[in-house]
């Protein structure tokens, strides 16, 4: 690794952490579990693409997405923040296989009929 590469990749982690710590709260999570479980998925994909400039992380719509459709409030409230934590590890988990077989049985041809403007405004961020 270069010098370069040395302080894109601190920039790149300085920048994220507020983002790491927002989701999760996003998530009902404490902030701090935000930043104990971010680095595991960016490490595994580190190993497993060659892909240098593809990002990768959640969103906060991801969060808020997982929080309602599991009834975030309510199930830490009835089973505490550790049982929600592993609820939304599970689900997350659920939500990679189904990823996979999706992929694996063509459902990225679908693309083809997403408008450009649609792809272009995921691409950008909007």
């Amino acid at each position: 690794a270069t010098f370069g590469d040395v302080v894109a990749g601190a920039t790149v982690a300085a920048t994220s952490l507020p983002q790491y710590i927002a989701y999760a709260e996003l998530a009902g999570l404490s902030g701090l579990r935000g930043v104990q479980t971010s680095w595991q998925p960016l490490l595994a994909f580190a190993f497993v693409t060659r892909s240098s400039t593809l990002s990768v992380g959640v969103t906060s719509i991801t969060a808020i997405m997982a929080s309602a459709a599991l009834g975030g409030a309510e199930y830490k409230e009835l089973h505490g923040e550790d049982a929600w934590a592993q609820l939304l590890g599970a689900f997350s988990v659920l939500v990679g296989v189904a990823s996979w077989v999706l992929a694996a049985c063509g459902a990225t041809r679908l693309v083809a009929y997403i408008p450009g403007a649609v792809r272009t405004g995921w691409k950008l961020g909007f």
